[in-house]
Protein backbone atom coordinates (compact mmCIF):
# COMPACT_ATOMS: atom_id res chain seq x y z
CA UNK A 1 0.00 0.00 0.00
CA UNK A 2 2.82 2.42 0.85
CA UNK A 3 4.48 1.79 -2.52
CA UNK A 4 1.19 2.52 -4.30
CA UNK A 5 0.85 5.77 -2.32
CA UNK A 6 4.32 6.83 -3.54
CA UNK A 7 3.05 6.48 -7.12
CA UNK A 8 0.25 8.89 -6.36
CA UNK A 9 2.08 11.41 -4.19
CA UNK A 10 5.65 11.49 -5.45
CA UNK A 11 6.10 11.42 -9.19
CA UNK A 12 8.70 13.00 -11.43
CA UNK A 13 8.06 16.70 -11.94
CA UNK A 14 7.00 18.12 -15.28
CA UNK A 15 9.53 20.69 -16.56
CA UNK A 16 8.73 24.27 -15.50
CA UNK A 17 8.56 25.42 -19.13
CA UNK A 18 5.66 23.01 -19.78
CA UNK A 19 3.83 23.98 -16.56
CA UNK A 20 4.28 27.69 -17.33
CA UNK A 21 2.84 27.13 -20.82
CA UNK A 22 -0.21 25.38 -19.34
CA UNK A 23 -0.81 28.26 -16.92
CA UNK A 24 -0.43 30.83 -19.72
CA UNK A 25 -2.86 28.94 -21.98
CA UNK A 26 -5.47 28.98 -19.20
CA UNK A 27 -5.10 32.67 -18.33
CA UNK A 28 -6.87 35.42 -20.28
CA UNK A 29 -3.93 37.78 -19.81
CA UNK A 30 -0.12 37.48 -19.74
CA UNK A 31 1.19 35.41 -16.85
CA UNK A 32 3.43 38.29 -15.71
CA UNK A 33 0.38 40.54 -15.40
CA UNK A 34 -1.15 38.14 -12.86
CA UNK A 35 1.90 36.94 -10.92
CA UNK A 36 4.96 38.88 -9.81
CA UNK A 37 6.75 35.64 -8.97
CA UNK A 38 6.24 31.90 -9.45
CA UNK A 39 8.64 29.43 -7.92
CA UNK A 40 9.70 27.13 -10.81
CA UNK A 41 10.58 24.38 -8.33
CA UNK A 42 7.41 22.42 -7.59
CA UNK A 43 6.14 22.33 -4.05
CA UNK A 44 4.64 18.93 -4.82
CA UNK A 45 4.07 16.66 -7.77
CA UNK A 46 1.65 13.77 -7.98
CA UNK A 47 0.14 11.58 -10.67
CA UNK A 48 -2.44 14.14 -11.82
CA UNK A 49 -1.15 17.59 -10.94
CA UNK A 50 1.86 19.62 -9.94
CA UNK A 51 1.84 22.44 -7.37
CA UNK A 52 3.87 25.64 -7.39
CA UNK A 53 4.01 28.63 -5.04
CA UNK A 54 3.43 32.08 -6.48
CA UNK A 55 2.90 35.72 -5.56
CA UNK A 56 -0.11 37.57 -6.98
CA UNK A 57 1.01 40.80 -8.62
CA UNK A 58 -1.90 42.99 -7.52
CA UNK A 59 -2.31 41.92 -3.87
CA UNK A 60 1.17 40.43 -3.23
CA UNK A 61 -0.57 37.46 -1.58
CA UNK A 62 1.13 34.06 -1.57
CA UNK A 63 -0.89 31.48 -3.46
CA UNK A 64 -0.54 27.86 -4.39
CA UNK A 65 -1.00 26.97 -8.07
CA UNK A 66 -2.32 23.50 -8.83
CA UNK A 67 -1.68 22.65 -12.49
CA UNK A 68 -2.95 19.57 -14.30
CA UNK A 69 -0.10 17.59 -15.82
CA UNK A 70 -0.13 17.42 -19.62
CA UNK A 71 -1.64 14.30 -21.12
CA UNK A 72 -3.44 13.20 -17.94
CA UNK A 73 -6.89 13.78 -19.44
CA UNK A 74 -6.15 11.73 -22.56
CA UNK A 75 -4.54 8.85 -20.69
CA UNK A 76 -7.31 8.67 -18.11
CA UNK A 77 -10.09 8.90 -20.71
CA UNK A 78 -8.45 6.21 -22.85
CA UNK A 79 -7.94 3.84 -19.91
CA UNK A 80 -11.44 4.37 -18.55
CA UNK A 81 -13.05 3.97 -21.97
CA UNK A 82 -11.16 0.71 -22.46
CA UNK A 83 -12.34 -0.48 -19.06
CA UNK A 84 -15.95 0.44 -19.88
CA UNK A 85 -15.91 -1.30 -23.28
CA UNK A 86 -14.28 -4.37 -21.73
CA UNK A 87 -16.90 -4.48 -18.98
CA UNK A 88 -19.72 -4.24 -21.53
CA UNK A 89 -18.13 -7.06 -23.52
CA UNK A 90 -17.95 -9.24 -20.39
CA UNK A 91 -21.64 -8.56 -19.76
CA UNK A 92 -22.47 -9.70 -23.31
CA UNK A 93 -20.35 -12.84 -22.93
CA UNK A 94 -21.68 -13.59 -19.44
CA UNK A 95 -25.24 -12.23 -19.05
CA UNK A 96 -25.19 -12.91 -15.30
CA UNK A 97 -22.68 -10.06 -14.94
CA UNK A 98 -25.26 -7.70 -16.43
CA UNK A 99 -27.50 -8.26 -13.41
CA UNK A 100 -24.76 -6.78 -11.22
CA UNK A 101 -24.77 -3.63 -13.41
CA UNK A 102 -20.99 -3.82 -13.69
CA UNK A 103 -20.92 -1.59 -16.79
CA UNK A 104 -23.14 0.93 -15.00
CA UNK A 105 -20.79 1.01 -12.03
CA UNK A 106 -17.73 1.42 -14.27
CA UNK A 107 -19.56 4.17 -16.19
CA UNK A 108 -20.27 6.04 -12.95
CA UNK A 109 -16.64 5.68 -11.86
CA UNK A 110 -15.50 6.92 -15.28
CA UNK A 111 -17.74 10.00 -15.07
CA UNK A 112 -16.62 10.77 -11.53
CA UNK A 113 -12.92 10.39 -12.27
CA UNK A 114 -13.09 12.58 -15.38
CA UNK A 115 -14.86 15.26 -13.33
CA UNK A 116 -12.09 15.10 -10.75
CA UNK A 117 -9.52 16.36 -13.25
CA UNK A 118 -11.63 19.42 -14.08
CA UNK A 119 -10.46 21.97 -11.52
CA UNK A 120 -13.59 24.08 -12.05
CA UNK A 121 -15.43 21.25 -10.27
CA UNK A 122 -12.90 21.41 -7.42
CA UNK A 123 -13.58 25.16 -7.11
CA UNK A 124 -17.29 24.38 -6.72
CA UNK A 125 -16.58 21.75 -4.06
CA UNK A 126 -14.31 24.08 -2.07
CA UNK A 127 -16.88 26.88 -2.24
CA UNK A 128 -19.66 24.50 -1.12
CA UNK A 129 -17.54 23.32 1.79
CA UNK A 130 -16.70 26.90 2.74
CA UNK A 131 -20.40 27.82 2.71
CA UNK A 132 -21.13 24.75 4.85
CA UNK A 133 -18.51 25.84 7.41
CA UNK A 134 -20.08 29.30 7.56
CA UNK A 135 -23.65 28.00 7.70
CA UNK A 136 -22.94 25.55 10.53
CA UNK A 137 -20.67 27.83 12.55
CA UNK A 138 -17.77 25.43 12.18
CA UNK A 139 -15.38 27.98 10.64
CA UNK A 140 -13.40 28.24 13.88
CA UNK A 141 -12.74 24.51 14.03
CA UNK A 142 -12.09 23.84 10.35
CA UNK A 143 -11.03 25.73 7.29
CA UNK A 144 -10.48 25.43 3.59
CA UNK A 145 -8.43 27.48 1.15
CA UNK A 146 -9.78 30.59 -0.52
CA UNK A 147 -9.90 29.92 -4.26
CA UNK A 148 -9.52 32.56 -6.94
CA UNK A 149 -12.46 31.50 -9.07
CA UNK A 150 -11.89 34.28 -11.61
CA UNK A 151 -8.38 32.93 -12.29
CA UNK A 152 -9.32 29.24 -12.15
CA UNK A 153 -9.90 27.03 -15.15
CA UNK A 154 -10.26 23.41 -16.17
CA UNK A 155 -6.50 22.74 -15.90
CA UNK A 156 -5.34 25.31 -13.38
CA UNK A 157 -6.39 26.28 -9.84
CA UNK A 158 -4.86 29.08 -7.76
CA UNK A 159 -5.78 29.32 -4.09
CA UNK A 160 -4.55 30.88 -0.89
CA UNK A 161 -2.68 28.53 1.29
CA UNK A 162 -4.16 27.70 4.67
CA UNK A 163 -2.15 29.49 7.36
CA UNK A 164 0.22 27.32 9.30
CA UNK A 165 0.49 24.51 6.79
CA UNK A 166 3.78 22.88 6.01
CA UNK A 167 3.72 23.78 2.31
CA UNK A 168 3.66 27.54 3.04
CA UNK A 169 6.88 27.14 5.02
CA UNK A 170 8.34 25.38 1.98
CA UNK A 171 7.27 28.26 -0.29
CA UNK A 172 8.85 30.86 1.94
CA UNK A 173 12.02 28.82 2.47
CA UNK A 174 12.42 28.16 -1.24
CA UNK A 175 12.09 31.87 -1.98
CA UNK A 176 14.70 32.80 0.64
CA UNK A 177 17.11 29.99 -0.33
Amino acid sequence: MLEFQKCLDKTDPVPWKTIRQTIQEELTQPIDAVFSDINPIPLATASVAQVHCALLRESQKEVVLKVLKPGVEDILATDLNFLLVTTKLFEVLNPQLARASLAGIVSDIRTSMLEEIDFRKEVQHIQQFSAYLDRTGMRQGATCPYVYKQLSSRRYLPHLSCAGTKHMQHCCNARQG
